[in-house]
């Protein structure tokens, strides 16, 4: 899902660009840190290329291949790709980085419409970032590294995984939170609410 998101990331900002819509004044960036739709395809189809080559391995994978390994090579591999020194895509961490962190700083300072969006975004990936803890905690617990359904299980109702999970609708209840504080509107508390029902 998080490499599909890139795609559709592209797809989007290509269509604001086609249409000289300029979104970088919305999410209060400067016009030269603008990333462009070129940049986000090639992050996303190197992203695709890793995600197809570990999928192609993990099915064709022999029978004494640890089960566990494979998926731990994609999480990696996807690592040391965002992490790369000199990537092409350098500038869309240090972008990217820069608004995680004044997402979750946003609780303190004011909410704007592109820490609203952000959080909204993540709130959407809640579920994978569930699913990447539950992955990662079965191949720390497994005793074969292989993939068993006791271990599966136990991993999924951790309070670890429930806590990843939550971290982002978290984030959106304090956000509504701080912008009743800034904006005494009804809409706040109600979407403070909504999301306190997600955990």
């Amino acid at each position: 899902l998080i490499v599909l998101g890139g795609w559709c990331w592209g797809f989007n900002v290509q269509g604001l660009d086609k249409y000289h819509i300029e979104y970088t004044s919305l999410f209060d960036q400067d016009l030269k840190d603008k990333i462009s739709s070129r940049t986000v395809y090639c992050i996303s189809a190197i992203f695709t290329v890793v995600l197809l080559g570990n999928i192609i391995t993990f099915t064709h994978a022999k029978a004494g291949i640890p089960s566990t390994l494979i998926p731990l090579c994609l999480y990696v591999s996807m690592l040391l790709l965002l992490s790369w020194p000199r990537s092409p895509f350098q500038h869309a961490r240090y972008a990217l980085l820069g608004a995680l962190q004044s997402s979750f700083m946003s609780v303190f300072t004011g909410v704007g419409f592109a820490h609203v969006i952000l959080s909204d975004l993540l709130t959407s990936y809640s579920k994978v970032f569930a699913d990447m803890y539950s992955t990662v905690c079965v191949i720390m617990h497994s005793d074969d590294r292989h993939f068993h359904d006791h271990v599966l299980q136990s991993c999924r109702t951790d309070v670890i995984g429930v806590v990843v999970a939550s971290v982002p609708s978290w984030l959106r209840l304090f956000q509504c939170l701080r912008a009743y504080i800034s904006e005494p509107e009804r809409k706040h508390l109600l979407n403070a609410l909504k999301y306190s029902t997600a955990f």
